[in-house]
């Protein structure tokens, strides 16, 4: 790869991860602001209008993102302007007839689903609210893809904010009037944000692509005017991707109709059982999922990234290389996250939700984030290697075993047996993913650096951090101006035990000074050499 591909591909993953950080920032900010306004039965009403609105979204749109990526990077390496364009608004009207279709199935079967399915019809007017937005969500999807294969994200970034910051003004101003209309209302008034932010992010990325077209008319003449056939590509790439997401979110939509369920046969009220769900589907788990998305950008270049280099016939000792270290440095990240999360489980429960259960289910989930993490990345790099069908098949008997466990250990053990369905169901699902990207690229496992290292690193930071920071925080008690001691806590003791962590990770020689140079490197200009 060239150094000014490799530049390209560096400022997008900066790009995106800032983004992404600044998105999911505001977004944990403006659940904060939710399960204050709403409760946790508000969230729990939401998040089962959410769950199903979910598994609309995959059927209209899932995988034509990654399939858009990959057919228009092939084409860039080998084809024209004209066959790019075509394949564009080729993509384009599919995603549209999967959108309008499924639009009209939930608009029109959203008081069904909410009565059977769901067995709460408080949640029918979300999901009608919500329809409209479907088809918009399938063409974004298109443009997202585009953007992403020329490794030009500014316009994917610039349009999440915007539909972010539209999300959470429209909400702010509709709720307030929609609460004393009772909770099924101020669910709606959400859920409305949600669908018009889509359409206004959805005109801003056509808008963006209109004009990015004039940008096609430069490219070089290939050797025959269009590469292949849009469609059968399309579907040979998606087809997977949206069949495995289509099948996991119908069976997650069951699962979570099914843990208000099971925890009112364990012996909860209907009230509580709601609560208990709210808690845990739409506070605890985007807590434990908000530092993935340093990850996440990463792992959807390293898609074009991978595809590319394929295409392009680059030795396979350069794919292993770059595969080892980016399972390396996910695994040192998570570890870390994990080792936090587990210290500062109670702080960060209190300091952001103020709810003690919140800190309780943290802990208690901390040790799955490296499977949950590590998944995440190597699915990605699955699908940048042909190997859909695998992730397909194993993300397929992961739904089904945890509708099952769901079902059978709910109604005796509650919240706890819930609990152990995550960890059998991300134990599961990791390991396989894992086996399989070590099979296709003969990689060897190396758990020295990979795990023994980074576990020795985050248990002796936070034997440091036992010893270090109740002085610090007992030299600043009294002072008038600091936040509360659980706030004050979290600000002192996450970014002391990072700076422990890694001086761990270098005495182990985990992380090196080369691990720095391969993430900054894109941003060096090419030096010069002067004539002898």
């Amino acid at each position: 790869m060239g150094r000014s591909r490799k530049k390209n591909l560096v400022i997008s993953a900066m790009v995106l991860t800032v983004t992404a950080l600044l998105l999911r920032g505001a977004g944990m900010l403006f659940r904060v602001y939710l399960s204050r306004e709403i409760g946790a039965e508000g969230m729990g009403i939401h998040q089962l209008s959410s769950s199903v609105y979910l598994l609309f979204v995959n059927l209209s749109s899932a995988g034509i993102a990654m399939g858009v990526t990959r057919l228009v990077a092939e084409e860039l390496a080998k084809g024209t302007a004209a066959s790019v364009k075509r394949m564009v608004r080729r993509c384009c009207a599919l995603a549209l007839i999967l959108g309008v279709t499924m639009m009209s199935i939930q608009f029109f079967g959203a008081n069904l689903i909410a009565r059977l399915w769901l067995r709460d019809e408080r949640a029918a007017l979300s999901l009608q609210v919500l329809a409209p937005s479907l088809p918009v969500i399938a063409l974004s999807c298109c443009y997202k893809g585009y953007f992403t294969a020329q490794e030009r994200v500014t316009g994917i970034s610039a349009s999440q904010i915007a539909e972010q910051l539209f999300r959470m003004a429209v909400t702010f101003w509709l709720l307030p009037k929609a609460l004393p209309l009772g909770l099924a209302k101020a669910c709606a008034a959400i859920t409305l944000a949600t669908t018009g932010s889509e359409i206004f992010s959805c005109l801003l990325l056509a808008a963006m692509y209109r004009r990015d077209k004039r940008r096609l008319q430069t490219m070089p003449n290939g050797a025959r005017p269009w590469f292949g056939r849009v469609i059968p590509r399309l579907l040979a790439v998606s087809s997977p991707i949206a069949i495995r997401s289509c099948f996991r979110s119908a069976l997650s939509s069951i699962e979570n109709a099914m843990i208000p369920a099971g925890l009112k046969r364990s012996g909860s009220s209907g009230t509580d059982a709601l609560a208990q769900y709210g808690r845990l589907k739409g506070m605890t788990l985007p807590i434990l999922f908000f530092p993935s998305s340093l990850l996440a950008s990463f792992s959807t270049l390293l898609v074009s990234k991978l595809a590319r280099s394929r295409g392009e016939g680059c030795p396979a000792t350069q794919e292993r290389q770059t595969i080892s270290r980016v399972i390396r440095l996910t695994l040192i990240f998570s570890i870390y996250i994990a080792g936090s999360f587990w210290l500062f489980a109670g702080e960060l429960g209190q300091a952001i939700y103020r709810e003690p259960q919140i800190g309780h289910m943290l802990r208690i989930l901390a040790p799955l984030v490296p499977f949950m993490y590590l998944e995440s990345m190597v699915d990605g790099m699955l699908t940048a290697l042909d190997q859909q069908v695998s992730i397909m098949t194993y993300n397929m008997v992961d739904s089904l075993l945890r509708v099952a466990l769901v079902f059978f250990l709910l109604p005796s053990f509650g919240m706890d047996g819930f609990f152990v369905v995550m960890y059998i169901s991300n134990l599961f699902t990791s390991m396989l993913s894992a086996r399989k990207l070590f099979s296709v690229t003969k990689l060897p496992v190396k758990w020295g650096s990979w795990v023994i290292a980074p576990l020795f690193s985050i248990g002796a930071s936070g034997a440091a951090l036992w010893l270090v920071l109740p002085r610090m925080l007992g030299a600043l008690e009294g002072v008038a101006w600091l936040p509360s001691l659980p706030v004050l806590r979290c600000i002192a003791g996450l970014p002391l035990a990072g700076i422990f962590y890694l001086i761990f990770l270098f005495l182990t020689g985990s992380l090196t000074r080369e691990d720095f140079r391969w993430a900054i490197a894109g941003f060096l200009p090419k030096r010069k050499h002067k004539p002898q």
